[in-house]
């Protein structure tokens, strides 16, 4: 029981990680829209890798960060 309890609170700090991340992300650059995508990665990157967000997680919550009309 106790280790579904560590593994429950270790997604929760993934997920607040990434959150913050992505909110940091769209403060300074932006939602991705399709346009400066190098740019756009690279803040991208630097804030996931601040967090020690994994690769896996940052693939998995990049839809957070993009437009709605991309997500379609």
């Amino acid at each position: 029981m106790m280790i579904i309890f560590e593994q429950m609170m270790r997604f929760q700090d993934i997920d607040t990680s990434v959150e913050k991340a992505v909110n940091r992300v769209v403060e300074v650059v932006g939602q991705f829209n399709g346009r400066n995508i190098t740019e756009f990665l690279d803040v991208y990157k630097e804030e996931m890798n601040q967090r020690d967000v994994s690769e896996g997680h940052q693939t998995l919550s990049f839809k957070r960060a993009i437009t709605n009309n991309l997500q379609r």
